[in-house]
């Protein structure tokens, strides 16, 4: 009788309803409920739900981590980088920005961990005079601490004009996700896009290749080998004329799409497949009979 009592209450001592086995309430004996968040909804590192800390108002503490234990940088307070596994970032500096190769502040080429040259120039422009210990090679390609693989130049542009800065810090809050979670590389913090796949095309639900309507993560349907499934529709839902299983039109909003032809191909006005003019929802001109 105990022993199934006690499979009431997980490893934290709180039931299904959230109860704690000791206080009787909704909050342990510390002050936190079954999700870690106190009554002022903070959590024992003072960081709440969207990571923002209750002393500084920023997603940074006052030793400068944040909700996940990591710098600005992505080193945690042992000096391990989140990405490397080790104390060194993918330029070889470590957390205090000495180094590896050259044990000071600067590496062979004069730059820092910030990016920054000596004579005071930002060490991301691309120049075709400097090695590739700048962090890029001839191509010209960018290997960014957080980007977690090459990048061309048109992708670094793109990053940038996301709000990203060369090191993958987001402007707006200083960290290396912007205000959706996701990184200059479209990921989250579990790796995930936002079509829920992971740098190795993998996806979270299904745990394969394919989504739940057998997409891949360059939304190629499984069957058919194209960007439509069996139904003719693509992986957000929509038909070659960009409307949904509803008949809804992803532009307008409606049953018509711009020219108003629907789903069918109908055109609202004159009720045939071809509008006033005798086009049809390809541009095609109404053939004449006789």
């Amino acid at each position: 009788m105990s022993s199934n009592y006690e499979r009431e209450y997980d490893l934290h001592g709180f039931n299904s309803d959230g109860f704690h086995k000791v206080t009787k309430k909704q909050y342990d004996l510390d002050g936190y409920d079954q999700y870690g968040y106190d009554e002022n909804l903070y959590d024992k590192n003072g960081f709440n739900k969207n990571g923002f800390h209750k002393v500084t108002k920023k997603k940074f503490d006052e030793r400068g981590f944040n909700r996940f234990g990591l710098d600005k940088y992505q080193f945690d307070e042992y000096g391990i980088h989140r990405i490397t596994g080790n104390k060194y970032d993918f330029r070889n500096f470590d957390c205090n920005g000495i180094h590896e190769l050259t044990g000071g502040k600067f590496n062979n080429s004069d730059i820092d961990k910030y990016g920054i040259r000596k004579d005071g120039h930002v060490g991301c422009k691309i120049d075709n005079d400097v090695n590739e210990n700048d962090g890029y090679d001839r191509r010209p390609i960018h290997w960014n601490i957080s980007f977690r693989n090459h990048f061309s130049e048109e992708q670094r542009n793109r990053c940038l004009d996301r709000g990203f800065d060369c090191d993958g810090i987001y402007k707006e809050n200083g960290t290396y996700f912007d205000e959706n979670g996701f990184d200059s590389n479209g990921y989250d913090e579990n790796w995930f896009d936002k079509n829920l796949f992971n740098i190795s095309g993998y996806h979270k639900i299904t745990m394969i290749q394919f989504d739940e309507r057998n997409f891949d993560s360059d939304g190629i349907h499984k069957v058919t080998k194209k960007q439509y499934d069996l139904d003719g529709y693509d992986k957000k839902g929509y038909d070659k004329n960009l409307f949904n299983q509803n008949g809804i039109h992803k532009v307008t909003k409606e049953k018509y799409d711009e020219r108003g032809f629907d789903q069918k191909e109908n055109h609202r006005d004159t009720g045939t497949k071809y509008d006033e003019q005798d086009l049809d929802m390809y541009h095609n001109k109404k053939r004449l009979q006789g």
